[in-house]
């Protein structure tokens, strides 16, 4: 497998390398470049990637499909997939294009909300439910409806935008949908993926990339659901043939010697990337040349050529003058496009030292102009070697002023990239209170899984006082089963029980998270004890008590006397009689409910007449959604396969009340379970 760098994709499609295109979007080789001439940035063809362009052609353009590119860093993703949609038949249709950053923000749907901004509106009228989008899509407020009134509710509200785009992108007709980078997207996105793909648009294709050493194997991404034909395609390193190809594509040569080819091969592991870098550096050095048959010669055995990427960009760098090493390295230390004025704080420059050096990385083509006045680095890759190669003391002294920089900004910073340079800047003090208000963030959106690494960030800053340790530990064991690592976080929050003194109430709360986590990753008996514990101390706090109780309540989560388990329910009922809070009635009267009627007890449909009355608030109509579809799930094994529908219909119905705020992606799984078993096998296979 082969291809060219995903560094200069995009200044391939832009005819930044000197290319130009033909009307129907391919490239124009008539001609070609002076075969000295060493600026063409890149590969003036695509090689080794024919069955993969075709693939992904052919998918792009048969909707509805769902294509997943993948490979690691610089094996060409991004040059596959702006070939793709450079086809005549691709290019026919729609194209949206959004991507991620590394420096994740809680801002939900940013790939999303980057691809539809630049969109056209669509011609044919929009259902009222779009005009929620208005505040993320201001570019398209003239075509979009009015605003609805806020639901109230994060995640009822999150769903609402989640239907808002389905709508506005099926009424875009055939589209292709392309976004980039997903190993660094928010789990709002990937969890509107999962929403999106659950009943796809019929006009839609979906494309996205990532890098698979960056992408965790927890990872969403991996369990999109899809009833959409998948195709991945997996990018591999060159072969070296592949590599005598590109060399001779890169070069306009007739051919390449063996020497030549062997040792670029050698040296770069067959990465696209690598292999175009290092060529620009031999070029640049006069070591490698034509022949006047237009054969690429040279003697690369007395030149260290690099074996990765960071070799050749110190090399490139080795004549910048030091104020255009300062702005590069300030580059790097940002990670996301910034403007003049904020790399010149951050190098320490005057505004004319900066300018100068800034245009001296610039004409390296290392720095780029990303538009709007923003400058970055061409691809990671080579901001990842910058960074690297910076020593740690001065490497500490950029990310501090990057982060008074953005402190002081006009526009407020994101919490997460301030924590990130107090972090790397060793200021333990900032560095808490920013990944903490990160966290917070992260978690108004429906962000758990950001929120998690957030106050992870946080309780990890040295010298954090006892109050806020403790306070930040409580927020981590609300969301912590989204952690890479729970069994970390459960020995820290079990450090922090025993080492810091609290107030019972609290110390009660943090023992519930603590519980609620060692159950959820399988810790035997002990989440039990825990959570008994726990319950002992909520005495004073009845809302959580009452659900503490009701979790040892349920006969199925662990093996015991059915006596006891019904003890604890009573337990539950008495102290949600103790609260006002109407979410812990409703809640509590549900779960009620369905426990009786798993332990096979009459009472627990007279049970069902406790439930209050629906109210008027989506809290409320929200606790009994999720009361009526447990109820669901708890009777069908019993074999009331008709209650357990009506249960689950019930569930719909407030579902839909609420104009489909909620959304359970299991709720297809338990249609399909009672067709099973009520004998609906008509069209079953497939769903």
């Amino acid at each position: 497998m082969g291809g060219t760098t995903e560094t200069a994709d995009r200044d391939i499609v832009s005819g930044a390398d000197g290319r130009g295109a033909d009307e129907n979007g391919g490239t124009a080789h008539g001609g070609g470049p002076d075969r000295r001439d060493p600026g063409r940035l890149s590969s003036p063809v695509l090689v080794g990637r024919e069955r993969e362009l075709e693939l992904l052609v052919e998918a792009a353009t048969s909707p509805p499909a769902l294509i997943m590119v993948e490979g690691e860093a610089g094996v060409g993703k991004t040059r596959l997939v702006q070939e793709a949609l450079s086809d005549p038949s691709v290019r026919s249709r729609r194209v949206l294009v959004g991507h991620c950053h590394r420096l994740r923000e809680p801002f939900l749907l940013g790939p999303v909300v980057e691809a539809l901004r630049s969109a056209e509106p669509p011609d044919q009228p929009l259902s009222p439910v779009v005009g929620v989008l208005q505040p993320l899509l201001p570019e398209l407020a003239d075509a979009l409806p009015a605003e609805p009134a806020p639901i109230g509710d994060v995640k009822a509200g999150r769903h609402r935008v989640f239907r808002a785009l389905r709508e506005l992108i099926n009424a875009f007709g055939p589209t292709v949908c392309l976004l980039e980078d997903l190993h660094w997207a928010d789990e709002g996105t990937l969890e509107f993926l999962a929403f999106l793909l659950s009943e796809p648009p019929d006009g839609l294709s979906i494309v996205l990339t990532y890098r698979t050493e960056d992408l965790p194997a927890s990872s969403p991404l991996f369990g999109l659901p899809s009833y959409l034909p998948r195709e991945t395609l997996e990018l591999g390193p060159l072969s070296l043939d592949e590599v005598r190809t590109l060399i001779c594509a890169r070069l306009n040569a007739s051919a390449v010697s063996e020497h030549v080819a062997e040792r670029l091969y050698d040296r770069t592991a067959g990465i696209p990337l690598a292999l175009e870098e290092v060529i620009r550096l031999l070029l640049d050095r006069g070591q490698l040349t034509l022949t006047d048959d237009g054969q690429a010669v040279g003697d690369l055995e007395q030149v260290d050529v690099p074996t990765v990427i960071r070799q050749a960009i110190r090399e490139r760098m080795e004549s910048f003058t030091a104020d255009a090493r300062l702005i590069t390295q300030a580059a790097a230390v940002l990670a996301l496009p910034a403007g003049e004025h904020l790399l010149t704080r951050v190098a320490g420059l005057a505004s004319t030292r900066a300018m100068r050096g800034l245009t001296r990385a610039l004409s390296s083509a290392l720095v780029e102009e990303k538009g709007a006045g923003l400058y970055g680095f061409r691809h990671a890759l080579a901001a990842q070697a910058v960074y690297d190669e910076v020593p740690a003391p001065e490497r500490r002294r950029l990310h501090q002023r990057a982060g008074e920089a953005l402190e002081s900004a006009p526009e407020a910073a994101p919490a997460a990239q301030l924590a990130h340079h107090f972090q790397r800047a060793d200021r333990p003090k900032q560095w808490a209170r920013y990944a903490e208000a990160a966290a917070d963030g992260a978690g108004a959106v429906g962000d758990d899984r950001g929120a998690t690494r957030f106050f992870e960030q946080a309780l990890a800053a040295p010298g954090l006082s006892r109050a806020a340790r403790i306070r930040v530990a409580i927020k981590l064991g609300s969301c912590a089963r989204h952690s890479d690592c729970p069994e970390k976080v459960i020995g820290l929050l079990q450090r922090i029980l025993e080492e810091e003194p609290m107030a019972v109430g609290v110390r009660g709360e943090l023992r519930f998270r603590l519980a609620q986590l060692r159950y959820y990753v399988g810790d035997g008996g002990l989440w039990h004890e825990e959570m008994v514990r726990a319950a002992g101390e909520l005495r004073r706090r009845p809302e959580l008590a009452a659900r503490a109780m009701t979790q040892l309540a349920w006969p199925m989560l662990r093996e015991g006397d059915v006596a006891d388990d019904l003890a604890w329910l009573q337990r539950a009922v008495q102290a949600a009689e103790e609260t006002d809070d109407p979410m812990t009635k409703a809640g509590i009267a549900a779960q009620r409910a369905a426990i009786l009627l798993c332990v096979g007890d009459p009472a627990g449909w007279a049970a069902l007449d406790d439930i209050p009355p629906e109210g008027k608030s989506v809290e409320n109509r929200l606790q009994l959604l999720r009361g009526y579809q447990s109820l669901s799930m708890v009777v069908r094994p019993l074999g009331y396969y008709r209650r357990s529908e009506s249960f689950l219909a019930e569930a719909i119905r407030i579902e839909r009340a609420l104009d489909h705020v909620w959304w359970d992606p299991w709720r297809e799984s338990a249609r399909v379970a009672l067709d099973w078993c009520l004998g609906r096998w008509e069209g079953l296979e497939p769903r």
